[in-house]
């Protein structure tokens, strides 16, 4: 993953202008190798220059634009004097002022680690969107919603793993590292397919008491929260607990990553 950057003050970026020498040619210095001293060369035997540059501070540049979809500074410009942070990525750079959140980790790879992050981040954010939640059917939804996603990254792995050995006419070392990984996703699906509460939900039944223990002669007229059981506990709490031990158990299942 690319490392971030942080930079407290922006400073104001110009195009660059060569230097040049007296006949109006551009000035080269020679290119030394510091473990030798002498002048690097290329293979062809020819000295290596490099061209020298300078700022033209007539030929400001445009400042960097945040990528962030909530910037609300104007133009999503990061200005001369805030604080941003920088992400280098094979396309070039990402810039984010300071005060954003972090680029995800898919937003600067698109490694096959990366969309797998990418895939249970989204299974998490669909969990935690289950406030009230009754039926463990609902969070079973959400996990085969990403089974079925990683299962489809598995596909991509086989078919490129097939488009290898297609090419060279037997397995190598790539296709079979391919299918390994393959395997590995989709074992990681089954897991979540496969995933099950490890409590039942609470029983309204077994909430006919008052606070106290003692049984009520009708605890059907009185709400949740005025009906426990026999060991104090309201209705309303059993609840609270139950979700939680469910979410935070699908939360574990989505975290057991498979290595890709």
């Amino acid at each position: 993953m690319a490392r971030i950057q942080h930079v407290k003050k922006a400073q104001q970026r110009y195009a660059m202008r060569p230097v040049l020498d007296d006949q109006g040619q551009q000035v080269q210095t020679p290119v030394m190798n510091p473990r030798t001293g002498e002048q690097k060369v290329t293979k062809s035997g020819r000295p290596v220059f490099q061209k020298q540059t300078v700022r033209d501070y007539d030929k400001p540049l445009p400042m960097p634009r945040c990528d962030f979809a909530g910037c609300e500074h104007p133009d999503r410009r990061i200005a001369v004097g805030q604080a941003y942070k920088i992400a280098p990525v094979k396309s070039g750079s990402k810039y984010r002022h300071e005060e954003h959140p972090a680029w995800q980790p898919w937003e600067l790879s698109s490694a096959m680690w990366a969309r797998v992050a990418q895939a249970v981040d989204a299974g998490e954010t669909s969990l935690e969107a289950l406030d009230d939640f009754e039926e463990v059917d609902d969070v079973v939804s959400v996990l085969q919603e990403v089974a079925d996603e990683i299962r489809g990254l598995a596909e991509e792995r086989e078919e490129a793993a097939g488009n290898i050995e297609d090419g060279f006419g037997h397995e190598t070392e790539m296709s079979a590292n391919l299918r390994e990984h393959a395997d590995n996703l989709n074992s990681f699906a089954d897991d979540l397919e496969s995933w099950s509460a490890d409590e039942d939900a609470p029983d309204p039944g077994d909430f006919d008491c008052d606070e106290d223990g003692e049984e009520l002669e009708d605890p059907s007229a009185l709400d949740d929260d005025q009906r426990f059981n026999s060991e104090g506990m309201d209705l309303d709490t059993a609840w609270t607990d139950w979700r939680e031990a469910v979410l935070d158990s699908a939360r574990s299942a989505l975290q057991e990553t498979p290595e890709v």
